[in-house]
């Protein structure tokens, strides 16, 4: 039988010695009480005193071998009995000891412990013509004591250990939110800065191949950088002050309700790009609104680099979900190369983007020469933010 953990770990110095010491004088206190009557303080004997004093040392070990002491304590009055020397003392003492047996063990074996020491005692008790054996309570009453001692003591560690895993919780909830920012950040900045760089070197290319034999399209294609530099300044400007301002932050993401402006801005520069709508159109989750533009945007950007300068923007809604579909022609008039699925960080952040609204995304070749982007996202979640809200 192993000692319970509750037992484990440094004691308290103070709160031994305050134990020992009122363990000390209970059991000192009870060897003034006279076998034949508990109303009459009598002066002990030297042998009574004797084994009382042995009992009162057998305290020093009862918190480290509560077992041993115990057993020891009910022998020490299983012999005093013969040699004339027992006193309530030494049950007292027994009680004392069964109390730190009723702590340092689980409650069943000390329980049966108990048990065997008030039958032993009280045999021991009647063998010294007590005439009150019900002294034999204090060895039960301590470990009632010691169990309701240790309930506490269990409770208040579990107490502790829940406010320790709740606090451990909160921590790592905030590391997560501090990891979900930073990368909330972080295709952000792609989106905002990757469409526009891209557009930037694209038509610088074209401004450099185009610039003696076609100053005209040079110069068309030299607005169209100087428009998108200005778009990009703009929008990292807007991106900034949202992180400055949190409470800026659900306004500052495009939606889909600027989708016209962004398809616009694609035929100005030279993608040939046209729009399809299907099914009843509906107010989306704010995420999945956002969500549904950066997938578009960052396809369109593909397709402009990509492609041969043409793209289908499909959109088609239905009761809890949005679908979207993004294609281009490729190797044509572009870079005559798509860019294969999962490489690059556009398609990353797109897979992750619709990944955080519970959605699912497929990007690569359909057919010969067609690139597709297609994205499935729900719109159940709009019932779920306005439950919380």
């Amino acid at each position: 039988m192993e000692p319970s953990l509750l037992t484990t770990g440094p004691w308290n110095r103070r709160a031994a010695v305050v134990g020992l010491v009122g363990s000390s004088a209970l059991v000192l206190l009870a060897l003034l009480t006279p076998s034949g009557s508990p109303l009459t303080l009598v002066a002990p004997t030297g042998v009574q005193l004797g084994f009382a004093l042995a009992a009162v040392a057998l305290q020093l070990l009862r918190r480290r071998l509560p077992l041993a002491v115990f057993v020891a304590l009910i022998a020490l009055a299983a012999v005093s009995v013969p040699l004339g020397g027992y006193s309530p003392s030494l049950t007292v003492a027994v009680g004392v000891a069964n109390y730190s047996c009723a702590i340092a063990y689980d409650r069943r074996p000390a329980l049966i412990l108990s048990i065997a020491a008030a039958v032993i005692m009280l045999a021991v008790l009647l063998w010294a013509g007590n005439e009150f054996p019900g002294n034999v309570l204090a060895i039960v009453v301590g470990g009632a004591v010691g169990d309701a001692v240790k309930s506490h003591r269990r409770a208040m560690a579990e107490a502790m250990s829940r406010a320790e895993h709740a606090e451990a919780t909160r921590e790592a909830e905030a590391q997560r939110r501090v990891a979900e920012d930073r990368l909330s950040i972080a295709r952000d900045l792609h989106d905002v800065v990757a469409h526009q760089i891209a557009v930037i070197n694209l038509h610088a290319g074209l401004a450099s191949a185009t610039g003696e034999r076609d100053p005209g399209a040079a110069k068309a294609s030299l607005g169209i950088i100087r428009g998108a530099a200005q778009s990009a300044l703009a929008e990292i400007g807007g991106l900034l002050a949202t992180l400055r301002d949190s409470d800026s932050a659900t306004t500052s993401a495009p939606r889909l309700d600027q989708l016209g402006e962004l398809l616009r801005q694609a035929r100005t520069r030279g993608l040939n790009t046209t729009l399809s709508v299907s099914g009843e159109e509906q107010e989306l989750p704010y995420a999945t609104d956002v969500t549904a533009f950066r997938v578009i945007q960052e396809a369109l950007t593909n397709a402009h680099k990509h492609g041969s300068g043409v793209a289908e923007v499909r959109l088609d809604y239905s009761p809890g979900e949005v679908r979207l579909l993004v294609s281009n022609p490729v190797g044509q008039g572009g870079s005559g190369a798509a860019a294969p699925p999962g490489e690059g960080r556009g398609l990353v952040g797109m897979r992750e983007r619709v990944a955080s609204v519970k959605g699912s995304l497929e990007a690569g070749p359909r057919g010969e020469g067609t690139w597709e982007v297609a994205a499935i996202l729900p719109v159940a979640l709009r019932q779920q933010e306005e439950g919380k809200a």
